[in-house]
């Protein structure tokens, strides 16, 4: 719950909080003049802002991932009941209705393509060993190994190891949702999918590297 507020301090040496009236105005990231990139970097280094409510945890593996249909998985992760979790990003409405692609549809093509991982070794040849590398200065001649290591560490501690990659889990982020979206995303969650759309209310952008997934 938002409970809108402001600071009284007309009394001497005391602070007290009241109710603010005035109505918010709303803003958005492109308003701010941010773009998608910047809300993947905050979400690659705090991942954990969308599981406080959840029963799972997240570990990122994978940023710009590309498939085998020449797209790119915006961040990809390891939750903590072994699934492979496919995050999609969007700053607003208008950027969904930019695409071609519908928000929801395309992130479901992307978790198909993962539910054909077989095995911890296949996830970190394919996506972690390049995040190591790239994002967390591994040495590539060690970054299979440490993958490796890393992903089962993760799986043993949550006692997750013999479901690893049982099913794949959808998180879509965006300040705001198209009708559409949510619409779509309700009747998933109907048919026991797990693909939850979070909102996120309140970094210029180079090439992105990617990696592809046969």
């Amino acid at each position: 719950m938002l409970v809108k507020i402001q600071l009284d301090g007309t009394l001497p040496n005391k602070k007290r909080m009241k109710k603010n009236t005035h109505e918010i105005s709303r803003i958005t990231y492109r308003s701010l003049g941010l773009v998608e990139s910047a809300l993947e970097e905050f979400l690659q280094e705090h991942i954990e802002v969308l599981t406080q409510q959840e029963d799972y945890e997240l570990k990122i593996i994978g940023k710009q991932v590309r498939n085998n249909a020449n797209k790119r998985t915006d961040l990809v992760g390891i939750d903590s009941n072994g699934n492979i979790v496919v995050i999609e990003i969007k700053r607003d409405e208008e950027d969904m209705r930019a695409r071609k692609d519908n928000f929801e549809s395309q992130a479901i093509r992307y978790a198909a393509s993962f539910a054909k991982i077989n095995s911890v070794e296949e996830i970190v040849e394919k996506v972690y060993s390049d995040y190591l590398v790239q994002h967390e200065g591994v040495q590539r001649e060690e970054a299979v190994e440490a993958g490796i290591a890393n992903i089962l560490a993760f799986l043993n501690e949550h006692e997750a190891f013999d479901d690893f990659n049982a099913d794949q889990r959808i998180i879509l982020v965006a300040s705001r949702f198209d009708p559409s979206v949510l619409s779509a995303s309700a009747w998933l969650l109907t048919k026991e999918s797990t693909s939850p759309a979070s909102r996120l209310r309140r970094k210029s952008s180079k090439e992105k590297p990617t990696r592809s997934i046969s």
